[in-house]
C-alpha cells in the first residue's frame, strides 16, 4: 500500500513541477495575436453585356467553389514569393521572411481560403491580413484585366484595320459605280429588263403589221391588174348616112331599069345586070343599121388608179415598218447587250457588296466586343469575395496559459509514469544481478 502511495506521491510531485514551470515558461513567452480573413472564388462570377440580358440577372447564388484543381491553384496564388514580396514592401518591420514563417493559408470545411497572420502586434497582424486578401484580390483582377487589356489592344488595332478596310471598300465600290455609270444596278437592270420586252413587242408588232401589209398589197395588185388601165366614159350614135345612101342607089336603079325596060326586054343583059345591082342594093340596105356610133370617149379606170395609190400607200408604210424594224432590231441589239454587260457588273458589285457587307459586320462585332471589354475593364467588381473581414485580436491567441497547464499536467504524469515504470525495472535489474 505504501509502494501505491509512493507512487502517486512521485506522480503529482513531478505534475506539480510540470505545471508551475509550464506556469513559468507561459509568462516568459512573448504574446503573439492572431488575425484572420475568410475569402472564397464564387462558382459564378458576375457578368454585365450591353446586348444580351440574360448573362446579366443572376440565376444562383454565390457559393465558394468546391473544385480542387481551383481551390490548389489559389493556395498556390497565396503562397508565391511575388505575392509575399508584394505584401512585405507594404508592411513596416516585416519582410518577406518573417511573413512566409508567420502567415498561413488553408480551406476549412466550407471551402473559404483562411488567411491566417500571427504577429505580437495585433494591429500589425490584422493589417498583414487585410494586405494579404487585398493583394490578393488584387492579383487575381490584374492578371485577368491585364489578359483583358491585351485582348482590347488587339481589338483596337483589328478594328482600324477593319474601318480601314471598310473605307477602301466603300471606295471601290463608288468608283466601280462611277467607272460603270450607274448607282444601282438592280434597278437600271429592271429597266433594261423592260425595254428589252417592249422593244421585242415591237419588233414582233412590226413583223405582224408588215405581213399584214404585205398580204394587203399583194391583194391589191391582184385586183389592180385584173382591172383595164382605160375604161369607155361616154357614147354617142347618129342616123345611118349609108340608108339614105343605098336608097337614092335603089331609087336610080328603079328609074333606070325602069326606062330601059320600056326599050329593051328583060333578058337584055344590062336590064340584068340593073336587076343584080338593084337586089344587091337591097341586100346592103337590108343589113345596115337605122344608126350608127357618131363618137366614143376613153379615161382612166378610177378603180384601178384607187388601187395603184394604194399599192404605192403599202410600199411607203412597208419602208416605214421596214425603217422602224430596224430602229427596233438596233434598240433591242443595245438593250441586251446592255442588259448582258449591267448582269456582269452586277455580279462584279455584288462581290464588292458581300465584301464590304462581311468587313461591316466584322467591325459591327470587334466594335460590340470592344465595348464589351471596355465595360469590363471600367467595373470595380472583383474575382473574389470577402466572406470575413479581418479584425484586430483583443487577446492573444499565442501563449494559451490553460492549454499550456493541461499539455504540461498530462506530460508530468506521463513523464512520472514512465520514470516510475523505467526506477522500478532498474531495481529488479540490480536485484537479479549476480554481482
Amino acid at each position: 500500500m505504501s509502494l501505491i502511495y509512493e507512487r502517486m506521491y512521485v506522480i503529482a510531485v513531478v505534475t506539480a513541477v510540470a505545471v508551475v514551470a509550464a506556469f513559468i515558461v507561459t509568462g516568459m513567452m512573448s504574446e503573439t495575436y492572431r488575425s484572420q480573413a475568410r475569402c472564397y472564388l464564387p462558382t459564378q462570377s458576375d457578368t454585365l453585356s450591353l446586348s444580351d440580358e440574360s448573362g446579366n440577372l443572376p440565376t444562383a447564388p454565390k457559393l465558394p467553389t468546391a473544385n480542387t484543381e481551383t481551390q490548389q491553384a489559389l493556395l498556390g496564388v497565396l503562397n508565391s514569393a511575388e505575392l509575399r514580396t508584394t505584401v512585405a514592401s507594404q508592411i513596416g518591420g516585416r519582410n518577406s521572411e518573417w511573413l512566409e514563417k508567420n502567415v498561413k493559408f488553408d480551406l476549412d470545411t466550407f471551402n473559404f481560403i483562411v488567411i491566417s497572420a500571427y504577429d505580437p502586434e495585433p494591429r500589425v497582424a490584422r493589417e498583414i491580413a487585410e494586405t494579404y486578401l487585398r493583394e490578393f484580390s488584387s492579383s487575381l483582377d490584374t492578371t485577368t484585366k491585364q489578359r483583358v487589356a491585351e485582348n482590347v489592344s488587339t481589338l483596337v488595332a483589328a478594328i482600324d484595320r477593319s474601318t480601314g478596310l471598310v473605307a477602301a471598300l466603300e471606295s471601290n465600290r463608288q468608283a466601280f459605280l462611277e467607272t460603270n455609270g450607274s448607282i444601282d444596278f438592280s434597278t437600271e437592270i429592271a429597266q433594261y429588263h423592260t425595254r428589252v420586252t417592249r422593244f421585242q413587242d415591237s419588233v414582233e408588232d412590226n413583223i405582224s403589221a408588215r405581213a399584214s401589209l404585205i398580204k394587203q398589197r399583194e391583194e391589191v395588185t391582184k385586183n389592180f391588174q385584173l382591172r383595164p388601165e382605160f375604161s369607155q366614159s361616154g357614147y354617142t350614135e347618129v342616123e345611118n348616112p349609108r340608108l339614105n345612101q343605098l336608097r337614092g342607089e335603089i331609087a336610080t336603079t328603079n328609074l333606070e331599069l325602069a326606062n330601059l325596060s320600056l326599050n329593051v326586054t328583060d333578058k337584055n343583059p344590062e336590064a340584068i345586070a340593073l336587076r343584080n345591082k338593084l337586089a344587091l342594093l337591097n341586100d346592103q340596105l337590108a343589113s345596115e343599121t337605122a344608126t350608127v356610133e357618131s363618137a366614143r370617149a376613153f379615161s382612166s379606170d378610177g378603180m384601178r388608179n384607187s388601187y395603184e395609190t394604194r399599192i404605192a400607200e403599202f410600199k411607203v408604210s412597208e419602208a416605214a415598218l421596214d425603217v422602224q424594224a430596224n430602229h427596233y432590231a438596233k434598240l433591242l441589239s443595245e438593250s441586251q447587250t446592255r442588259l448582258r454587260e449591267l448582269n456582269r457588273l452586277k455580279a462584279g458589285s455584288e462581290i464588292i457588296e458581300s465584301e464590304l457587307r462581311n468587313a461591316r459586320e466584322t467591325l459591327r462585332q470587334q466594335r460590340d466586343r470592344h465595348a464589351e471589354l471596355e465595360l469590363y475593364m471600367s467595373r470595380t467588381a472583383s474575382f473574389l469575395m470577402t466572406a470575413d473581414a479581418p479584425v484586430e485580436a483583443t487577446k492573444p491567441y499565442f501563449p494559451i496559459l490553460w492549454l499550456n497547464l493541461l499539455v504540461a499536467t498530462l506530460l508530468g504524469i506521463v513523464f512520472s509514469i514512465l520514470a516510475i515504470i523505467t526506477s522500478e525495472q532498474f531495481a529488479r535489474y540490480r536485484e537479479a544481478a549476480p554481482w
